[in-house]
């Protein structure tokens, strides 16, 4: 009987471990998103490229700590990944599929289109060979995860206390960028915004189960959000 228990035990903790072999994306609009939108037409007459983003992000990642949670008494196994892209391993997933400095690229382009603020918006690897009148820029400084595997000290034995309901794990997503326009063929910058924000939550196989990484997209949006506001505001003041 305890044999038993025990394979169980195994195999439950396997299945967590490896976040049953699902591997996100980096889905963008999600359904939950609202793009800001100022007007049922284009407020200025212009034209905006988005190029890929810039990648300021350090390279600090550590996974050899995710199995501790296996050891009698440790209460949990840990990771940090400053770009979760390139490894595997995390509470409840597998793996995170991403080209950071394109996807996110793209999907500012979406709110910028969205937004209405100018007469046309989209997304080119370059600003060269395009009709453009301005470009808009990012740096992406973070773009990081942190997560955790609890076992309450029971190694094995943890995922009977997650079926439970206790949680399995806390997950950690961070997210800064700066934005900044300018015109295209020029270095000089016309306007930027920072944004820069952190959301955690509870995994158990009862809630966020498989979400790690779905905060990334809702910052994403988020940050383009506030700083269409900032850009609308800017421009008003302007006069232009």
């Amino acid at each position: 009987m305890r044999g038993a228990l025990l394979l169980c035990c195994l195999a439950m903790a396997a299945v967590f471990v490896c976040g049953c072999g699902s591997i996100k994306r980096f889905d963008y609009p999600a359904e939950e998103h609202s793009a800001v939108q100022f007007s049922g037409k284009p407020l200025y007459d212009a034209e905006v490229a988005v190029i890929p983003f810039n990648d300021r992000r350090e390279n600090k990642n550590n996974h050899s700590t995710i199995l501790l949670y296996l050891v009698p008494l440790v209460p949990y196994g840990w990771m940090s990944y400053t770009r979760p892209e390139d490894y595997t391993g995390y509470v409840s997933i597998a793996a995170y599929y991403v080209l950071p400095n394109v996807a996110l690229a793209k999907a500012a382009a979406y709110n910028l289109h969205k937004s209405n603020l100018f007469s046309k918006a989209y997304f080119s690897f370059s600003e060269q060979g395009v009709s453009a009148d301005y470009i808009l820029h990012a740096d992406l400084k973070e773009m990081s995860y942190k997560g955790r595997i609890i076992s309450y000290g029971l190694s094995f034995a943890a995922p009977l206390l997650w079926f439970l309901g206790l949680p399995e794990g806390t997950v950690e997503n961070r997210f800064a960028v700066e934005y900044y326009l300018t015109r295209r063929g020029s270095r000089r910058r016309l306007w930027e915004f920072k944004y820069d924000k952190a959301c955690d939550m509870l995994v158990s196989p009862y809630y966020n189960y498989g979400r790690d990484v779905d905060m990334f997209p809702v910052m994403l949006n988020q940050s383009m959000n506030e700083a269409l506001v900032n850009l609308k505001k800017n421009l008003k003041s302007s006069g232009k």
